[in-house]
C-alpha cells in the first residue's frame, strides 16, 4: 500500500466557477489519457516515519497530466497528490490548479525553462 498509481485512464470533471455557473456554463468532462511526473520515487510510499509534528505536511508527488474532453479536444494540467503525515492514502490535492490548452502550457514552461537562475536558488527541505 502506499504506492501512488497511474491515473491513466481516469475520468476528470471540472465544474465552472461560480459567476461561470450562474450564467449558465456547463460541467466539463473527459478522461486522464496520458501523464509524466516529475519524480517517479515521490509516488512511492511515505519517506519518512510517521509523526505528528506540526511542520509534517506529508508527502507530494508532481505530474503533468494530458486530457481528452468529452465534447473534442485536450488540454494539459499540472498537478499534484498529497499524502497525509502518517497516512498511505494519495488523493487529489491541486483542486485549483494549471490546465489549459497545450500551446499556452507549452509556452509556459518553456519560458519558466529559460529561467536558468532560477534552478540553482537552494530549495526548501519540505520537498
Amino acid at each position: 500500500m502506499g504506492y501512488l498509481e497511474s491515473k491513466i485512464g481516469k475520468a476528470v470533471k471540472f465544474g465552472p466557477p461560480r459567476d461561470a455557473h450562474r450564467k449558465g456554463a456547463n460541467t466539463r468532462n473527459g478522461k486522464i489519457v496520458d501523464e509524466v511526473w516529475a519524480i517517479e520515487s515521490q509516488r512511492d510510499a511515505q519517506k519518512h516515519v510517521p509523526h505528528h509534528h506540526v511542520d509534517c505536511w506529508g508527502d507530494y508527488a508532481f505530474c503533468s497530466q494530458l486530457i481528452e474532453w468529452e465534447n473534442g479536444g485536450y488540454s494539459i494540467r499540472l498537478a499534484y497528490y498529497r499524502q497525509r503525515c502518517g497516512e498511505d492514502h494519495w488523493e487529489f490535492a491541486s483542486q485549483t490548479t494549471v490546465e489549459t490548452i497545450p500551446t499556452t502550457i507549452k509556452a509556459l514552461l518553456e519560458r519558466t525553462l529559460a529561467k536558468t537562475d532560477w534552478f540553482t536558488k537552494p530549495t526548501s527541505s519540505k520537498y
